[in-house]
């Protein structure tokens, strides 16, 4: 959805550059590896420095070209690194480093040119001036090396990273790992979340204040069964004591034989409070399959309507289970108890740790309370349909046909050379999120470069605390993304423009103060808000490849302290616009968190369609992907990218993608599933995993534990990228016209001509919307 005046900008370009007049004899020249250069402007001399078109020699040395014309910003960008010049300017900014020239950028004959000798250089070409014909002289390697042609992508990296090479699986895309599991979370989970809860109900109380009775008196037997507190030490489970629940009878009403607690979380809690039911529970007798059934309940009883905030059916396995049920606390929802005589044939089920924990108001950061009900999802399961069609998919959407001409020094095809495909980078963002270790920790360093094309910074681009640094003379984002390109990422996001609301619970200033003390003043909000775009946007200067333009709006939208809450989406689309004519060609995103699959319909509703009816100028819509123990399926899924693609006209990026589990069982299975339904999405543009590994701090590790030690859903998705979604050694034989075909995944290659005893390889892209067509020539 980019504007419609920056594509008739870039047309006007590309045109004008394709223009040829003819050069007076006296005229400066310009010689890259042996060829004379042609332009629509003929190259100056300006104080002694040539000058030629921007964008001829840009192209000419195989540069990425970016005009960004509100603010007058030339971006020339090859093999991850960035020249930014602005018109009349004498500072031009490599990989956001300024430096002077001697001559700035200028128009001359409504063109614009630029020194080639500081542009040659920064590239890493070697330059020559010969005076006496007035020749700039370029030697380049990466023109002998990199395919340079409108039939193939650009080629945003030559770097070829370590990618694992080595699997336990074939690469056959239905060759896949299960995992045995018995449950989405373990309890380890709860001393480790980032917001500390209150116990408000102790794992004693219910195993010493629980009754059968109504009226107060603890007993402990009733005409279905009867429960006793027992010894659970030898089970190794981290307590001693479990209540043992006999249901001898089935009762004819599901409230009798009811473990009831009374009130023990009366005034413990205010409305909005986030708590947690936790305990374990295993079957040891009777119940249907090998499973028992109970259902757990928190009621107000005060109107006498017994109205539920929860009644939930759990499952009972006969193996000890980690059972999770969070909630949303409201007022006088106090009466607390458990239904044993709810279920379907006589059981014993034992409970063991049960408590209720109050992490109040806010789950700081994106995190999830965990839940488990106990049932396990058959879609996880080795021949689940679903998974086969997107398998199919998967062939149809991330792969193409790649073809090669192969001629001689004189134009002449030659037949029965042998071409070999090789790929060393994939054309879909595997990414992560990115912070200080980037440049610090060489274990962290090592594995980013073998597993991650992608990263986005985690937190020192947020408004707050980039403004901080750089009032403190520093630039932490600017010293991460380096450190990022420098281990090989090439697909990189901007994060963030706008995070709607003031700070974190844990202090991280989000919106500065003088923007909410102003708040409903719209002049001093156009003013600070445009303002900060146009600042972060010209310091990162067509270097993204995506913008997180707003983050985290739903579940903040008070008036007086957030953007939305008080201007709502039309100054959304104020704000999109703003990002738009300083990021032209970057995709502009609107992002949001975990909330998007737990709170569907409300998000789709308050926030996304209201914003894009508006009109606001967004590429896609980003999914943060925080998962806990709920189970969502692929179908689940599906729906929401089907309402984002077919109703927003938007394409989607998983941004932060985590598993709140400690069962690495789970975590691999789910995992695995999520993405190739994921891959299997033509409009899914990338993944970025918020942190693979594991830290004291942090529990949800995808990748690698605290030591650095691969896990199950490490391997599943080394094993998908790199093996499964991967091309190697594919061979083609060109016929009599000299042309070979495969067929393979998009993404970089080397390709590898040998022919009349001669061999020569060149590194192409090969990305889906070109022609994808390679012409070699073997001299």
């Amino acid at each position: 959805m980019k504007r419609i005046v920056s594509v008739l900008l870039v047309v006007f370009l590309l045109i004008t550059s394709l223009c040829v007049t003819s050069f007076a004899e006296d005229s400066v020249k310009v010689v890259i590896n042996g060829v004379e250069q042609t332009y629509d402007q003929m190259p100056v001399i300006v104080n002694g420095r040539t000058l030629v078109p921007m964008r001829g020699i840009f192209e000419a040395l195989g540069a990425r070209v970016q005009w960004i014309d509100y603010s007058k910003t030339v971006v020339g960008s090859r093999d991850r690194k960035f020249i930014k010049l602005k018109l009349g300017s004498d500072e031009v900014a490599i990989d956001g480093v300024s430096q002077k020239i001697d001559v700035p950028a200028q128009i001359i004959n409504s063109r614009t040119m630029v020194p080639v000798r500081f542009i040659s250089e920064a590239l890493g070409e070697k330059v020559e001036w010969d005076g006496n014909t007035k020749t700039v002289y370029i030697t380049s390697e990466y023109i002998d090396n990199v395919a340079i042609s409108d039939k193939l992508a650009h080629l945003p990296s030559t770097m070829h990273r370590p990618v694992p090479t080595e699997f336990k699986r074939s690469n056959s895309l239905d060759d896949l790992d299960y995992f045995e599991t018995k449950s989405t979370v373990d309890d380890d989970y709860l001393s480790y979340i980032v917001t500390k809860p209150t116990t408000i109900v102790e794992p004693e109380y219910f195993l010493t204040m629980g009754t059968f009775g109504k009226d107060g008196n603890i007993i402990t037997s009733d005409t279905f069964g009867s429960a006793e507190v027992v010894d659970v030490s030898k089970e190794n489970i981290g307590v001693n004591k479990a209540l043992r629940v006999v249901t001898s009878e089935v009762p004819a009403s599901s409230s009798s034989h009811c473990w009831s607690l009374g009130q023990p979380i009366k005034d413990k809690y205010k409305e909005g409070d986030n708590v947690l039911v936790a305990f374990k529970a295993r079957l040891t007798e009777g119940g249907v399959a090998g499973n028992g059934t109970i259902y757990t309940q928190i009621q107000e009883i005060t109107s006498g309507k017994w109205r539920k905030l929860n009644f939930q059916k759990i499952n009972i396995p006969s193996e000890w289970v980690d059972i999770y049920i969070p909630l949303v606390m409201k007022d006088g929802f106090d009466d607390v108890a458990v239904r044993f005589g709810y279920c379907d044939a006589p059981q014993t089920v034992e409970i063991a740790n049960f408590r209720i924990l109050n992490y109040g108001p806010e789950i700081a950061g994106d995190y999830k309370l965990p839940s488990f009900d106990g049932f396990l999802t058959k879609e996880l399961e080795k021949d689940a349909p679903w998974r086969q069609e997107a398998l199919k998919k998967i062939e149809q959407v991330r792969k193409g046909d790649f073809k090669v001409v192969v001629k001689d020094e004189n134009g002449n095809p030659i037949p029965d050379a042998k071409v070999t495909f090789d790929m060393f980078e994939s054309a879909f963002p595997l990414g992560t999120a990115i912070s200080s270790w980037i440049s610090t920790d060489e274990k962290k360093m090592e594995q980013f470069n073998s597993w991650f094309n992608g990263s986005v910074i985690e937190h020192a681009m947020k408004w707050g605390p980039y403004e901080a640094n750089m009032a403190a003379g520093q630039n932490g984002a600017r010293m991460q993304l380096e450190g990022a390109k420098k281990l090989g990422s090439i697909y990189n996001r901007g994060h963030v423009f706008i995070f709607d609301y003031p700070v974190t619970p844990s202090g991280t200033v989000l919106l500065p103060e003088d923007l909410v003390t102003n708040m409903k003043n719209k002049d001093f909000c156009d003013l600070r808000i445009r303002g900060w775009i146009d600042q972060l946007s010209d310091d990162f200067a067509g270097e993204f490849k995506q913008w997180d333009v707003f983050n985290e709006t739903f579940g903040h939208t008070t008036e007086g302290e957030s953007i939305y809450g008080t201007y709502g989406a039309d100054y959304y689309k104020e704000i999109a616009d703003w990002a738009r004519a300083a990021n032209p060609e970057s995709e502009l995103m609107l992002v949001d968190g975990a909330n998007i699959y737990s709170y569907y319909e409300r998000w789709k509703n308050e926030i996304a369609t209201p914003t894009f009816k508006a009109g606001a100028d967004l590429d896609g819509v980003g999914l943060q992907s925080h998962f806990g123990g709920t189970y969502y399926s692929p179908e689940f899924s599906n729906m929401i990218y089907d309402y984002i693609v077919n109703e927003l006209n938007a394409d989607i990026s998983i941004t932060e993608y985590t598993v709140t589990s400690t069962d690495v069982n789970y975590v691999a299975n789910f995992t695995r599933d999520f993405f190739i339904n994921a891959f299997a999405n033509e409009h899914i543009k990338g993944i970025w995993l918020w942190k693979w590994f594991q830290s004291s701090s942090y529990m949800s590790p995808v990748m690698t534990d605290i030591n650095g030690n691969m896990l199950p859903a490490g391997e599943v998705i080394l094993d998908l990228y790199y093996n499964k979604w991967w091309t190697r050694n594919a061979q083609a034989t060109t016929d009599a016209s000299g042309e070979g075909k495969v067929n393979g995944y998009y993404g970089n290659y080397d390709v590898k001509v040998e022919a009349n005893g001669k061999t020569k390889t060149v590194m192409a892209a090969f990305h889906k919307g070109y022609d994808n067509v390679l012409e070699i020539t073997v001299k």
